[in-house]
């Protein structure tokens, strides 16, 4: 992209994604459902590869693979490899991730119902 040989037309995200002078494809989106129905195809995206644990487990624990998550994604042992094999690193924190999991599962029957016309 930085040469000019490749050109970003749009990313799926909800947000644009930096250095990349692309829109996201929901600022194209006129009414509300078909922003929803791009939020709804952009999810996993979002999302990416969640850690998930069941429910109920005790806050001390939860806390605990938290923490270590985030110290383990943020370690310069970690971006170094990432880097040497030319990955991008996108951690995002336990409340994001949460949040973006609730609002997929809260996607209206009628968005998932247009969703299934374009699969």
């Amino acid at each position: 992209m930085a040469s000019g040989e490749l050109r970003l037309l749009f990313n799926l995200e909800k947000d644009p994604i930096p250095g990349t002078g692309a829109p996201t494809v929901r600022q194209f989106a006129r009414t509300q459902n078909q922003r929803l129905l791009a939020d709804f195809f952009s999810a996993n995206n979002e999302l990416g590869r969640p850690l998930i644990a069941p429910p109920g487990i005790p806050d001390d624990r939860l806390n605990a693979i938290r923490d270590a998550f985030d110290v383990a994604v943020r370690s310069k042992d970690y971006l170094d490899e990432a880097e040497r094999q030319h990955l991008d690193t996108n951690a995002r924190r336990d409340v994001e991730q949460e949040a973006d999991f609730w609002a997929i599962l809260a996607t209206p029957a009628e968005i998932i119902k247009l969703a299934e016309n374009y699969m």
